[in-house]
């Protein structure tokens, strides 16, 4: 049965990003629990990483794992207003073609990746200084005519 498998595979400080994306429905990685879910493609952290189970690059653990370090770092309440939200809104943006920069070249993005130890080609990446003013500018985009 593939959850006694994961039972018998649970280490709270993995380091292997391999050994997360093959998990069938939990893991750890380094301190973090890891919930595996049918979401496809997505992921997302809220102390808890969770990683949908069609996600096969150790990329996404790394960040996803750099989010839970912003999360421990800020705090709930921090976390929510300088992470969570922003981040929701800019992917919720960029499926509906209206975020002009890349989504990953947002501070909240950068900063996990980093954090997370991903290495992404930043050219012509990041967003410009003052882009991000807040939530407020991001809800300003959802009001665009034009789309990108």
């Amino acid at each position: 049965m593939k959850i006694k498998e994961d039972f018998r595979n649970y280490d709270k400080n993995n380091t292997s990003e391999e050994k997360v994306i093959n998990a069938h429905f939990f893991s750890a990685y380094k301190r973090a629990f890891v919930l595996k879910l049918p979401i496809g493609y997505n992921a997302a952290s809220f102390r808890t990483i969770f990683l949908g189970r069609k996600i096969k690059n150790t990329n996404v653990v790394k960040h996803e794992y750099g989010h839970r370090l912003q999360f421990d770092k800020l705090g709930f309440f921090r976390y929510i207003s300088r992470v969570a939200t922003p981040s929701v809104l800019a992917n919720l943006l960029y499926k509906l073609k209206k975020l002009p920069y890349d989504y990953y070249g947002s501070p909240w993005e950068n900063e996990a990746d980093i954090l997370g130890g991903v290495n992404r080609s930043f050219e012509n990446m990041l967003w410009p200084d003052g882009a991000y003013r807040g939530i407020s500018s991001l809800l300003k985009l959802f009001f665009r005519k034009k789309q990108i």
